[in-house]
């Protein structure tokens, strides 16, 4: 046997053990609805991956964002998103402008089969929050946070919406009543920097 066969079968193995308590977990979790404005993701694995690659290649590049938190304290942040390994991944790197301090990377990925979008956020508090969106479009995510045990009626979600072929509405909103109500943490209007030559 090759020696990448060899480790292939082990690796399988082990992160299909790894899954195994997540899913089981999801499962037993209802997931608060998708807001109607967001389509859902076609059955058919080819529309899936057009659709991921028109989301991808509409969102890639520098963002120059501004906006304000629910109270009216103004925000202003970096935002860029590059495709990665091929263009099947997105990473996306997250800096607020002083006086703020939040930094995140994320990266976006799409499980073609079942059309699920999936993101995982690491955060400058040493933080990793994970998110899905099962319903989505090319012009529309909302991706919403997992439940923590230590708080189940907590969540949070990030709306994506384009608003222009050079902008995209960002908003951040958290519930504590398992989604009978959100509560908006902050919202932006991201803007396409040109490219830099």
């Amino acid at each position: 046997m090759q020696p990448s066969r060899r480790l292939a079968v082990p690796l399988v193995t082990l992160l299909l053990a790894l899954a195994a308590p997540r899913l089981s977990a999801q499962a037993s979790t209802p997931a608060a609805p998708a807001p109607a404005a967001t389509a859902a993701a076609p059955a058919d694995t080819a529309a899936t991956a057009r659709m991921r690659d028109r989301l991808f290649g509409f969102l890639s590049g520098s963002w120059n964002c501004e906006g304000a938190f629910a109270n009216g304290t103004p925000i202003a942040s970096d935002v860029t998103f590059s495709r990665e390994m091929g263009g099947v991944w997105l990473q996306q790197r997250h800096q607020d402008r002083p006086p703020h301090r939040y930094a995140a990377v994320s990266m976006w990925g799409v499980h073609v089969p079942s059309g699920r979008l999936a993101a995982t956020i690491f955060d400058v508090g040493g933080g990793t929050r994970r998110f899905t969106a099962d319903a989505w479009s090319d012009t529309s995510v909302v991706l919403l946070g997992e439940t923590r045990p230590a708080a189940p009626d907590r969540r949070e979600r990030f709306a994506y919406r384009v608003a222009s072929p050079d902008s995209f509405r960002l908003s951040y909103e958290v519930t504590r009543d398992a989604g009978a109500t959100w509560t908006l943490g902050d919202a932006l209007v991201c803007t396409r920097r040109p490219a830099s030559r």
